[in-house]
């Protein structure tokens, strides 16, 4: 049974697995998810109006945390998987591939779209991976595109790759972006200055038949221990049947 909620949580949290395996399962609501590199945290969720948003954290040891730039998206589905190129952050969201420019983070900009064909079925984590200097590998549950990073996103091209033994091992790895969503992983670093850490971290509230999972965004003193700023980026609900 723990197993199973385990799993079942994780699913909920990014929808990156295909496999279901049942017991508990997550309430339609407005939920969240998140992605980090370098300086900056990305969270997709909805704003006070319920409206989807993109929103760029700046991880800037000056100040206290805030969204430093906002968009409003075109739908309200989740992301899939994310990744980034130079000052391009790169969605996936079903079969779309988005690519928003964040060269001014106060105002991300959606540079291209393209559309992913589905060619069967690809069960396995999704995930974007950097293999050249301008060559982006996009692997998702409705198959594998290579795009070329050459000029402008709008100039960018994609061409599909054939499955072989080699992406399904790939794809049955767990990419290190995952940890962002398992709510399993109850603190994960983004980035650690000689004065501050900065975290993700999830809490849980317990209620009969139901859990809440909130995921807060810590700026953490180094040498106190104690949380000089801490922001609220979304939450899940989960319910036990």
């Amino acid at each position: 049974m723990g197993f199973t909620r385990s799993i079942a949580r994780i699913a909920c949290a990014m929808g990156l697995l295909i496999f279901t395996f049942g017991a508990p399962v997550c309430r339609a609501r407005c939920e969240h998810t998140a992605y980090a590199y370098e300086d900056r945290v990305v969270v997709m969720a909805c704003n006070k109006v319920g409206a989807p948003e993109l929103r760029i954290i700046l991880l800037d040891d000056a100040g206290a945390l805030k969204v430093s730039g906002r968009f409003i998206m075109p739908s309200d589905r989740l992301f899939d998987t994310a990744g980034h190129y130079k000052s391009f952050l790169m969605l996936v969201r079903w079969n779309k591939l988005e690519v928003y420019d964040l060269t001014d983070i106060t105002h991300p900009t959606l540079a291209a779209t393209f559309d992913l064909k589905k060619r069967g079925s690809f069960p396995g984590y999704e995930r974007i991976e950097q293999t050249g200097a301008n060559k982006i590998l996009v692997m998702t549950s409705l198959g594998t595109v290579e795009v070329t990073t050459d000029g402008e996103p709008a100039k960018w091209s994609i061409m599909e790759v054939p499955p072989s033994k080699d992406l399904e091992k790939k794809m049955t790895g767990r990419p290190p972006e995952w940890r962002f969503a398992d709510q399993n992983e109850r603190t994960v670093v983004v980035r650690e200055s000689a004065q501050f850490r900065y975290e993700l971290a999830w809490r849980e509230k317990s209620s009969t038949g139901e859990i809440l999972h909130r995921q807060y965004l810590r700026k953490v003193d180094v040498a106190t221990q104690r949380a000089a700023s801490e922001m609220l980026l979304g939450e899940h609900l989960e319910t036990i049947d």
